[in-house]
């Protein structure tokens, strides 16, 4: 009997082995949505740093393993059940209930936040040399306009971000820092962020604010742009379920926002043949004869592709949406493919990161 006990402990320990193997992910430039980020590439697949090489392979066969989301719930589950603590790559648990993005220390300002800025920089005098508006938008996340819910004895501290302004302020870069409408209308006591469900975006209630805000920014140089009204929109709530289906269950319901007239969508129209990024292919084109301002081109990121498209949309005569990211770096081919009479570039804080804006690509930005 021992010996049959053996046997099958042998057979049952190069299942779990050889299985995952067999489900190993080989494909390139995959997103993975329990991380929110690029998965790692290949180390092979470019020339190779030896002394970086045993860190990259190590973090290729992490990312790449199958069944690795299967382990990532199992484990969050286990934990938030047993002892009501979120051990999860993505999210942590704050106060009262709250779910953010796991923060696990403080952002600091470095080369990358100055070389992002000057970006921007070039971003704004190559607009301004054709005669065209820029305007730059800024989303802070959650954790930054919540932070009295931050788990306890967490020092959240994005100082970093005041320096990074201080660098457009300096160039005469016009901007909006959702920072601030965000955090009035919380303290208002206005929910713009949900307590779990999506806790890395705002909710429909912070995408109506923060859009204004933005049509507000763009009204400095267009007057003829009409914000938002409540009364554009059927408002009333939907029952969500699950966290971006990242391991860890919830049900909440939230804000819900229907614009009462809809645009007309020209996305198929427009993306076939488009130039886009493999791994960040977001594109949304509507127009609306009813309102007048100017055609407007927007670089954005998740803030605006998931909830916040539908109030621009609602605002803006033609609104032609392109996923941020990597494709900023194509900035000259979407700005002379669609020729904008307006251009706004919108970045939420946690994607100041490598995973999202390549930093050589960045320190090599010259748009002539």
């Amino acid at each position: 009997m021992s010996k049959k006990i053996k046997i099958c402990s042998v057979i049952l320990f190069l299942m779990i082995i050889t299985v995952p193997l067999c489900r190993f992910d080989f494909r390139e430039h995959v997103k993975s949505n329990l991380d929110n980020r690029m998965l790692t590439e290949n180390p092979f697949s470019k020339p190779i740093d030896p002394n970086a090489l045993g860190t990259e392979l190590s973090a290729y066969f992490s990312d790449r393993m199958g069944f690795r989301g299967e382990a990532v719930y199992a484990y969050t589950a286990l934990n938030n059940s047993l002892f009501r603590v979120m051990e999860h790559p993505y999210y942590m648990k704050g106060q009262d209930g709250y779910i953010f993005i796991r923060k696990n220390s403080n952002v600091v300002f470095t080369d990358f936040h100055r070389d992002f800025a000057d970006m921007i920089v070039q971003i704004d005098r190559y607009c301004k040399k054709r005669g065209v508006p820029f305007l730059f938008v800024f989303e802070p996340e959650k954790l930054s306009v919540m932070r009295e819910f931050a788990p306890v004895g967490m020092n959240y501290d994005d100082s970093w971000v005041d320096e990074f302004l201080d660098i457009l302020d300096q160039n005469g870069v016009d901007y909006v820092d959702n920072t601030v409408i965000l955090t009035q209308k919380h303290r208002e006591g206005i929910p713009v962020f949900n307590r779990q469900y999506d806790a890395g975006h705002w909710n429909d209630i912070g995408a109506f604010y923060g859009v204004n805000c933005i049509l507000e920014g763009m009204q400095r140089r267009c007057p003829q742009i009409k914000l938002n009204t409540e009364d554009e929109f059927s408002i009333g709530e939907k029952q969500e379920r699950d966290l971006q289906q990242n391991g860890v269950m919830v049900e909440e319901k939230v804000p819900e926002y229907k614009p009462k007239v809809k645009p007309e969508v020209l996305t198929k129209k427009y993306k076939e043949g488009l130039k886009l990024d493999p791994s960040y292919r977001y594109f949304y084109y509507s127009k609306r004869d009813d309102k007048q301002s100017p055609k407007t081109l927007m670089f954005q990121g998740s803030y605006m592709n998931t909830r916040g498209y539908k109030f621009m949309a609602n605002a803006l005569n033609e609104y032609i949406a392109v996923h941020d990211y990597q494709n900023i770096f194509d900035f000259e081919y979407y700005y002379e493919k669609f020729k904008p009479e307006y251009v706004v570039f919108e970045v939420a804080e946690y994607t100041f990161l490598d995973l999202y804006f390549n930093t050589e690509k960045l320190k090599g930005f010259s748009p002539e």
